[in-house]
């Protein structure tokens, strides 16, 4: 018996998140504690089959379609706040850094509540390349602060 591909694409996540979960603990640090080169790859693919698989859902079941899920009975509420909680969460880490970046968060906030986790996947990507960026140039700055004010 063949079974609707909504059945087994969970499945399907669940495995996906058990081998991205072995490879993160399995990955080894870089000497200086950055992110290895190109490591914003992984989270922008996500994002982006996230995002796709989001936009079918939306023109199925309407761009509102998720709410009867969420109000339909407990596990449903559960998932919601489980959303909910989730998105705190990460909100709650990742603000000040993206403060201390020069980000704008409320923007960000606009696209995460619209889009859910497809807001998270996409800034950290952007961020990362931009930390990466700027950590030169402040070691670079404070070396030369330093270099000034030897007599």
């Amino acid at each position: 018996m063949a079974r609707n591909v909504t059945e087994l694409l969970p499945i399907g996540a669940v495995a996906a998140f058990v081998l991205f979960s072995i490879y993160t603990l399995a990955k080894e640090p870089t000497k200086d504690g950055q992110r290895q080169k190109n490591s914003w790859l992984f989270p922008a693919a996500l994002s982006l089959l996230f995002m796709l698989f989001s936009l079918i859902a939306a023109v199925s079941g309407g761009v509102l379609g998720f709410w009867g899920e969420h109000t339909r009975n407990s596990w449903g509420n559960q998932i919601w706040f489980d959303l909910l909680l989730a998105i705190g969460i990460g909100w709650y880490l990742i603000v000040p850094q993206a403060k201390a970046l020069g980000m704008r968060p409320l923007p960000w906030l606009t696209l995460i509540v619209c889009t859910g986790c497809i807001g998270f996947l996409n800034n950290p990507t952007k961020s990362c390349g931009f930390r990466m960026r700027k950590i030169p140039l402040k070691l670079a700055v404070s070396s030369t602060v330093s270099q000034r004010s030897i007599p």
